[in-house]
């Protein structure tokens, strides 16, 4: 693990994958691994990558907070298993609750399963705590436009994008 993140440190990702490969080898039950892999693969936009390292990190590690919330948002990322996904975040949400992260995930798994109202309300609460947030902004636009409040869906979405386009984001 430690080679890997040097190899991040130095833009190698080539070296970065290969150590981390090697690590999953010799290292299998270690959880750091599959959370280290999980975030190379997030990193490279290769969700489906990411979700299964989540979900090996998830079999090691069941009551972990993170891992389940980070499997949950993958598995919407993925447009894979929303009822997982929103499984995976309500039990992460039982040991961080109020967790904006958590909070996000949970609103964007109800969201996708068709609670409207539940969805507008974690994610609410969600904004609240990270109000300049370009994708909760934009998650939470979303979120008003199903539930049939269009012009107040569409001004989060100009929020987001000016909010991303102020911080140099895509």
């Amino acid at each position: 693990i430690g080679l890997a993140g040097v190899c991040q440190s130095l833009g190698d990702e080539r070296g970065e994958r290969d150590a981390l490969d090697k690590a999953a080898k010799i290292g299998a039950n270690y959880p750091e691994v599959w959370f280290q892999r999980a975030r190379f693969f997030e990193r490279k936009e290769d969700m489906a990558a990411a979700v299964s390292a989540y979900r090996h990190l998830v079999q090691l590690r069941p009551d972990d907070p993170v891992a389940n919330n980070n499997l949950a948002y993958a598995l919407l990322v993925t447009g894979n298993d929303v009822q997982t996904a929103l499984e995976k975040a309500q039990k992460a949400n039982e040991s961080l609750p109020g967790n904006s992260s958590v909070l996000h995930t949970v609103g964007m798994a109800q969201l996708r399963r068709g609670d409207l109202e539940q969805s507008h309300t974690n994610l609410g609460l969600a904004l609240e705590m990270r109000p300049g947030d370009p994708t909760l902004l934009l998650d939470y636009g979303k979120a008003l436009v199903a539930l049939d409040r269009p012009d107040e869906g569409k001004q989060h979405v100009r929020m987001a994008t000016r909010y991303a386009d102020q911080l140099g984001l895509d």
